[in-house]
């Protein structure tokens, strides 16, 4: 139900994945129920995100945890689980890739900086690294465009991948040890009650899920 007596402007900051893939059904129901709310999105890596929370200039993130700081307040919103993509003609038998099955192969990977690359690279340490060749691409729908090419494997957030993989484009597989990372909407403590925050916080926990 609509409620159109709630107007402002309200800054959302986030990442790209979560930005294709996370927020359309969010903002299009922040739309019906709040028309009036002027939303802004900003897409960036979480570290540059935290000033802008803490100064006021950005009302709401939807960031990777952990975000530590008094002043302030998280909530989990969505568990980004990473898969490998591979060309259906190079689909291995198992149903889990272990690092070491990258071992000798070309791997495309998020640029560096962000909190997705800093996770997989630290999942790669258990293969000998220097036995991967890795590609940096600074676009997820660029990663699985390559491997569509046959150019090579991806790991990416299974988000990005669904579709393509439903499709028949790209094989999925899960990663062994599984590998992810938690989303959460982050929101300076002080300005919880502000009526456009309380109101997205609303929304947003209507589409959230369990951890």
């Amino acid at each position: 139900r609509a409620n159109a007596s709630l107007s402002g402007p309200l800054v959302l900051a986030t990442g790209a994945t979560a930005t294709t893939h996370l927020l359309p059904p969010v903002m299009a129901d922040l739309r019906l129920r709040h028309p009036g709310i002027d939303l802004r999105v900003i897409t960036g890596n979480t570290l540059d995100m935290i000033p802008g929370l803490l100064d006021g200039s950005i009302d709401l993130g939807l960031l990777t945890a952990p975000v530590r700081d008094r002043h302030l307040s998280s909530r989990f919103f969505f568990r980004d689980r990473m898969v490998c993509i591979t060309p259906p003609a190079e689909a291995p038998a198992s149903k889990a890739i272990r690092p070491r099955d990258l071992e000798g192969r070309q791997l495309f990977l998020y640029d560096r900086g962000g909190s997705i690359r800093r996770a997989v690279d630290a999942w790669l340490d258990a293969a000998d690294r220097k036995r991967i060749r890795i590609g940096d691409i600074g676009s997820a729908e660029a990663q699985t465009a390559f491997v569509r090419a046959g150019l090579g494997w991806s790991i990416v957030s299974e988000v990005t991948a669904r579709d393509a993989a439903a499709a028949g484009r790209i094989d999925l597989r899960l990663l062994a040890p599984p590998l992810s990372r938690d989303l959460v909407l982050v929101w300076r403590a002080d300005r919880a009650t502000r009526p456009v925050i309380a109101a997205t916080l609303d929304v947003f926990s209507g589409h959230a899920a369990s951890p």
